[in-house]
């Protein structure tokens, strides 16, 4: 029996575009930026882009704290507690106004699986975001109240597909990996990811419209490989899914 489903977010509970990408990408270098200036006044915004770049490949596995560190050491600046405090605060402020693209679709299955359903709700994402930034975007766009955790990769310091991205799960809520669903966008990080873990995996399709880099990487081949997969164009497919696996 299922008793916990678990969302990817990027292009399955919400999206972006270019625009939207550019926008809290700026928001948190000029939180950082100004924090630090203080501490260095020859710091130019420039070189905090700069820096802020060459950390593009570990962001998701690493805590902000961390990335705060990291970054001002890069920057010449004599790391203290108090300054990681004080710019981790303005990092996650930056973003907590940003708000993304809500798939609709998020809307009506949300309250379904948590008020008629009466299951545990959470996310489980790839992501430099930290949960707590996260937890306010969801409640801006009006799906917050509707999930009960957020697992942020930076935060557990993993990423999906690895098994111990999942065990965060069930670890927190006690349960056996046979009842959890995860649903998400990618067939190796999501699908792959949580049958490997021993969850059940599904394929979500629907925002696939919504981008365009990396689209063959996602996969629109791979289900035919492996045939057992779920595959859904709409999240409210999940409630007869769910439905189906209580009454096998």
């Amino acid at each position: 029996m299922i008793k916990i489903v678990s969302f990817d977010l990027w292009f399955t509970l919400i999206w972006e575009d270019d625009k939207a990408s550019y926008e809290y990408r700026e928001k948190r270098i000029n939180a950082i930026y100004n924090v630090f200036r203080e501490y260095n006044p020859r710091l130019k915004l420039e070189d905090i882009h700069a820096l802020y770049d060459l950390t593009s490949h570990i962001r998701m596995i690493i805590s902000n704290e961390e990335l705060i560190r990291l970054i001002g050491y890069m920057a010449g600046i004599e790391v203290d507690n108090e300054l990681v405090e004080r710019a981790v605060n303005k990092y996650i402020e930056a973003t907590c106004s940003w708000n993304p693209y809500v798939n609709k679709e998020a809307l009506t299955i949300l309250p379904r699986l948590k008020k008629e359903m009466g299951l545990k709700v959470v996310i489980l994402s790839n992501t430099s975001f930290a949960g707590k930034a996260i937890e306010t975007i969801l409640k801006n766009i009006g799906i917050g109240n509707y999930i009960d955790h957020v697992f942020s990769s930076a935060d557990i310091g993993c990423v999906k597909p690895m098994p111990k991205a999942f065990q965060a799960i069930f670890t927190k809520y006690g349960v056996e990996p046979h009842e959890v669903m995860h649903v998400g966008d990618t067939y190796l990080d999501d699908v792959i990811g949580a049958i490997n873990a021993g969850s059940w995996g599904v394929l979500y399709k629907g925002l696939w419209r919504e981008y365009d880099n990396y689209r063959e990487y996602k996969t629109r081949v791979a289900p035919r490989i492996h045939g057992a997969i779920s595959v859904i164009e709409d999240l409210n497919e999940v409630y007869g899914l769910i439905k189906s696996l209580a009454c096998s």
